[in-house]
Order: structure tokens, then sequence, then C-alpha cells
């Protein structure tokens, strides 16, 4: 139908962007590299990550199968599973993995967190999985790649005297989540540091879980002010204008997707003519 000002309304679709998942890693203390993936969308919405690394002299094979409820609604969550194999038939290998997904909308006013984590080491021989010479602990739990929960503190090892399976657990905020977190998180991921013995493998298990304390609020504002002066007027259409046909993950991240569709276009221009004037 036609507005008001004569604009076409379009019917909405929605057409958010899903996020792309900041995966890393680093071998022996080397240089981070960082990779970004897109993730394959399950039927109820989350995001499935999955991605391999292997060194080009096959000494190292890092595997990463992660599935994120990037949605806070009130809670978001992480799980699955990251595995190293340390290949080198000779060396100890250092290994620093991890993945950051970012989440819609940002967590504020506070947060509640939990998780747990299962360490599985299987070795040919003797072998053992160690902290790493930092001394930081196995595992992380990140808000805004930050650790803001940690499992498996140094001097946590796992030591097998020959070929065999062996898993070692621990838990953090739950049942749950009950931990109290960071006020803010605008980012969930995991990180891990240790050290690995020769033809052996580490496969970690995770299930973190991040909850809006207060619940999700809503944005404040009014409809069609993006620039937050108070009134809908030229500067606002210029700012939509600029950033029209732009596809988002978070429509509560870009103001100018005002009808929150996950992309700029005729739909918030409706709403923002129709909005015009003072606040």
């Amino acid at each position: 139908m036609l507005s008001a000002f004569g604009v076409l309304a379009i019917a909405s679709v929605a057409h958010a962007v899903p996020p792309l998942a900041e995966l890393y890693f680093s071998i022996n203390h080397g240089d981070i590299k960082f990779d970004f993936v897109d993730g394959n969308t399950n039927p109820n919405g989350n995001e499935v990550y999955a991605a391999s690394y292997s060194a080009t002299d096959g000494t190292w094979l890092i595997t990463y199968q992660l599935t994120v409820d990037h949605t806070t609604n009130p809670q978001v969550s992480m799980s699955g599973i990251v595995t190293v194999e340390n290949k080198s038939p000779r060396d100890t290998l250092a290994f620093k993995v991890g993945a950051i997904v970012p989440i819609c909308p940002s967590i504020s006013g506070g947060s509640l967190i939990g998780g747990s984590a299962v360490l599985t080491l299987t070795t040919v021989g003797p072998g053992t999985l160690s902290c790493d010479k930092d001394g930081q602990p196995i595992l992380d739990c990140l808000g805004d790649g930050h650790a803001i929960e940690s499992l498996f503190y140094c001097p946590t090892t796992l030591t097998s005297t020959g070929s065999s399976t062996i898993s070692y657990s621990g838990t953090f905020g739950l049942p749950g989540p009950s931990e109290q977190g960071p006020a803010e998180i605008d980012t969930i991921g995991v990180g891990e540091h240790f050290t690995l013995t020769p033809k052996d493998k580490l496969s970690m298990q995770i299930n973190f879980y991040f909850k809006d304390s207060d619940g999700v609020s809503p944005p404040d504002g009014c409809e069609g002010d993006i620039d937050g002066d108070g009134i809908v007027g030229p500067m606002d259409l210029a700012v939509l204008f600029g950033n029209w046909g732009q596809e988002v993950f978070c429509p509560s991240a870009e103001p100018s997707d005002l009808n929150d569709d996950g992309i700029v276009d005729a739909n918030d221009l409706v709403l923002l003519l129709s909005a015009w004037g003072d606040c």
C-alpha cells in the first residue's frame, strides 16, 4: 500500500544475516591464526559451525563442531566439541584454540552463566595432556573475548601409561545458569590452552550458557530517531539512505533497521517518514 508520503511499503521478510564465528588457533606460541566461518542454520534457528585446519607438514589437526543459540531470549548458549590432534611422531606441542560468536541482542544489566566440559584424552602409548607453561587454565568460558569463568586450573594433568582413552569433567554455575557473570556481554566463546604429547588426541566437549538476568530490555528512544537527537528529520533520512541495502546479523545493533527484519530497505523508510517530526 501507499503511505501518506507516497512510498510503497513492501511486505517484510526476515533477511537477518546469521553471525560469523571467529575461530582462532596458535601452535607452540606462534602467531595466532584467525578465520571467520559461516554457520549452517538449524530448523530451530541455531547456527552450526564446522571447520578443520591442519599443518602443511601434517603434524597437527584441529576440528571445530559447535552449535550456538545466539538469540538472547533471554538465554544464549554454545555447545559442541573441539578436537585437537598432535600428529607429530616425536614432539610435544602447545596449542591455543578457541571460537567467538556474537549474540543478539547484547546482554546488558547483568548476566548469569553456567557450563560443563569433558576432556577426553586418547593416546597410542604413554601420553599426557597438561597445562601450558604460561599457567593458564586449560579451558576458558569467554565473554567479549575474555575469560569470565575457567575450568581445569593448573596443574591439571591427564596421563596415560599406555594406549587408552581417559576423561575428566568439570562444571560451574549449574543447575542454572546461576553464577553471576559480567554486566555486559556482546560475544560468547570458548578458549583452550594446553600441551599434548606426540600422536595423541584431545576432544573437548563443552556446554556454556549465558542468561540475561534482567531479561531483554526494550530499545530506548523513539521510532525513526536514528541519530538520537529527539527529532525524526533530514539527518535521520540521510543516515538511513547511507545504510540502504545493508544486511545485519543483529537488527538492534543497526538503528537504521527500524523494523528489525535484518535489512535496511523501503519498509524502514516508510516507518521513518511516518514518524517525521519531534519525538
